[in-house]
């Protein structure tokens, strides 16, 4: 899982830039975020990160480490409009 690759804890950009750095294309954040909210598998930290004038970033880490999850479906792409 590209999750286990990062240090803890992470943003859900740190997230989504390991999984395109896999796939090799951009993907979409809302559906990741789905993705990994509905898997249980993260779980969020009481720290905030903040870089730049933005609002401060939600930090995450992973719950239950040993366990594995395979997602069914493939990662989509953004999408055209």
């Amino acid at each position: 899982m590209a999750a286990r690759l990062l240090t803890e804890p992470f943003t859900f950009l740190d997230l989504q830039s390991i999984h395109e750095t896999i796939l090799g294309r951009k993907i979409e954040k809302k559906s990741l975020m789905r993705w990994y909210e509905n898997s249980g598998l993260l779980e969020e930290v009481k720290e905030t990160r903040r870089t730049g004038r933005m609002r401060p970033a939600k930090l995450y880490r992973l719950k239950g480490k040993g366990r594995i999850h395979y997602f069914v479906r493939t990662m989509e792409g953004p999408r055209e409009d």
